[in-house]
């Protein structure tokens, strides 16, 4: 949990701001208390959202490698003989793993991106 505002800061706020002396007892001063509740939820839902994104992006990454290393295998077993179909059918795995990778960066980029509000809204929260 990170430091909270209290109540003799948020008292002492008010009465810098608005000159306005408020008692301990004041009602207003729930409002300070709901809204640092509200700061810790928040805080617990950004770090679920943290794993959540470096989860979906581990396996996105692993996806992406697994595909890449199928293709590179099919690859090398068509090195070996090289007429004109085996060329052609390499051509169109190079196809696939192009494809592979096109699709592993956009999912990263859009990990990434998500990484990047949640910073932020933090950023903004703190």
């Amino acid at each position: 949990m990170n430091e909270r505002m209290t109540l003799e800061e948020a008292r002492a706020l008010l009465h810098s701001a608005h000159g306005v002396t408020m008692s301990t007892d004041d009602p207003v001063l729930m409002l300070v208390t709901l809204h640092n509740a509200w700061l810790d939820q928040m805080e617990e839902q950004l770090a679920k959202h943290d794993a959540a994104l470096a989860s979906a992006l581990g396996k996105a990454l692993e996806e992406g490698r697994r595909k890449i290393a199928e293709e590179a295998q099919s690859l090398a077993g068509l090195a070996n003989g090289a007429t004109a179909k085996e060329l052609g059918v390499v051509n169109l795995a190079l196809s696939g793993l192009k494809g592979s990778i096109n699709s592993a960066t956009l999912c990263m980029a859009g990990t990434a991106s998500a990484l990047i509000f949640a910073a932020v809204l933090l950023a903004v929260l703190k």
